[in-house]
């Protein structure tokens, strides 16, 4: 939607106000030059419509941002003051209303506004190569109202669209540098003592939609590198992508945020609900270069409550733990490299009215869900070459495995439990990675949740004697009641073992 593209073209401009390229000498008209070519960078062309200079002071006015192939936004003014210490500052109007270009659709509508207390920006250049920047401000406010009109495809007129956003920024500080050499590095940090937004949607073939948040001691940063010669727009091949990553490209983020709350619904033909969510904080950091990609996630205790008028209850309550997510793959060519998978679920629960829906006796335990997996190793996955070569209809080629280790798996739910470890190798001169190795598992409550599950009438008797046959043939029984445990052997014939018994 029109509207989407021009809230985007609006923040990359403000963040190019955060942007620049190298210069010794640096003046208010380095500083614009860089931004210019640095939104150049993302199809964008920008310029003044009259600069004014006084001294050390440039006032720029009436900017045009012109996306390709589409209309001109356009800002009122930036002010630009060089500094006796050799630095810039960056000032705006205290609000800023960016109007879109009218446009061959009547009926389309759409304002966006800016307010900002405090707002400055200093750039300075402490080396050759090197730029940085540093921001604040006490407030800052975007409020934005788009209608389009939408095409019904049955006949009757057009409808509207509304779009509505609200986004409120307290305590806004931040850093960011732009250091040229071979390898071009921008590096950025901002923190915000509070954000709190508001978006509202009335589309008529989605319906109603509205969020609204609040998120304290937001922290993010971020490292961006890329070969000084790379022309971006021009990755659209993933041997391209590869080539690029190998060559340097490489992305670093991190982020952290303290108590955060978020109310949303939904209401239209086909669904409707809502949900509150409370948590205390959480965290997230991804990395994505010639290394690999990882990404890891940890979450603080949660609070969840659905409600929706097509469910049989009024709400539905779920309750976290602290969680953790690990994930860190290969991308590019045959060199091994580590792998692993995690995921740890410290409890999640629901209330007794979702537990009776399913269950209104209370056949099952209502323990919470307990997950703690982690699976590691070593293998080399070219993803960019998998993708090219499905993209042309070709083989791809077979990933390589060295080894996979499961030093934890632990799933608990309800009364029953599987856990476990395990070790394996592979070969991969067969053409398919073979297996070598073993895996301990323990299962606890397994006949018991069978039980359950036919008093239920979830399963059948005729199922439950299936089940209790394959449970009989993969668990030895052990001297507690209920326990059985499996020894899975992947051997050098070759055979997949069970209890020393080969399965295949």
């Amino acid at each position: 939607m029109m509207f989407l593209r021009q809230i985007a073209v609006t923040g990359s401009l403000i963040s190019a106000l955060l942007c620049g390229t190298a210069a010794r000498a640096l003046t208010a008209d380095e500083v614009w030059t860089g931004w210019q070519a640095n939104l150049a960078l993302l199809d964008l062309t920008v310029a003044a419509g009259s600069t004014t200079k006084e001294g050390a002071v440039t006032t720029l006015r009436n900017i045009t941002i012109v996306p390709e192939g589409e209309p001109p936004l356009t800002l009122p003014e930036l002010v630009l003051t060089e500094t006796a210490e050799g630095a810039v500052t960056v000032t705006l109007p205290d609000v800023v209303e960016i109007v879109p270009p009218a446009n061959s659709n009547p009926g389309d509508t759409g304002q966006a506004t800016l307010r900002q207390k405090g707002l400055v920006i200093t750039v300075t250049e402490p080396a050759p190569g090197a730029r940085n920047y540093a921001y604040a401000a006490d407030t800052v406010q975007i409020t934005a109202d788009f209608t389009n009109m939408v095409d019904m495809f049955d006949g009757t007129p057009p409808k509207p669209s509304r779009f509505k956003t609200d986004v409120n920024i307290i305590g806004l500080a931040g850093s960011y540098s732009d250091t040229a050499d071979t390898i071009r590095s921008f590096e950025n940090d901002v923190s915000a003592t509070t954000i709190s937004y508001t978006f509202e949607q009335d589309d008529p073939f989605i319906g109603q939609q509205k969020q609204a948040s609040v998120i304290q001691n937001l922290a993010l940063q971020g490292r961006f590198r890329m070969p000084a010669t790379l022309d971006l727009t021009a990755l659209e091949d993933p041997l391209a992508f590869e080539q690029a990553v190998r060559g340097g490209l490489a992305l670093t983020v991190g982020l952290t945020q303290g108590a955060t709350t978020s109310d949303q619904s939904m209401t239209s033909d086909f669904l409707n609900y809502g949900v509150v969510s409370e948590t205390t904080g959480g965290s997230l950091a991804m990395d994505f270069g010639q290394q690999g990609a990882a990404i890891t996630v940890i979450g603080q205790p949660a609070k969840v409550r659905i409600t929706s008028t097509d469910m049989p209850i009024p709400f539905v309550d779920l309750t976290m733990g602290k969680s953790d997510m690990e994930i860190k793959a290969p991308l590019i060519g045959s060199e091994l490299q580590d792998f692993r998978y995690m995921v740890k679920i410290d409890g999640l629960s629901v209330n007794e009215e979702a537990w009776a829906m399913v269950d209104p006796t209370a056949i099952l335990p209502r323990t919470p869900l307990l997950i703690d997996l982690d699976v590691t190793g070593r293998a080399a996955i070219d993803l960019f070459a998998i993708i090219a070569a499905e993209e042309r209809g070709e083989v791809p080629p077979v990933p390589q495995i060295e080894s996979l280790n499961i030093p934890r798996l632990l799933i608990a739910a309800a009364g029953a439990e599987v856990s476990g470890t395990g070790a394996f190798t592979f070969d991969n001169t067969q053409g398919v990675p073979m297996p070598r190795g073993k895996a301990d598992l323990t299962v606890k409550g397994a006949n018991k949740m069978i039980d359950a599950l036919i008093a239920l009438q979830v399963m059948s008797p005729d199922e439950a004697m299936g089940a209790r046959m394959a449970m009989a043939l993969m668990l030895e029984p052990s001297a507690e009641p209920d326990v059985g445990t499996s020894q899975i052997e992947a051997r050098e014939d070759g055979g997949i073992y069970v209890n020393g018994q080969r399965m295949q």
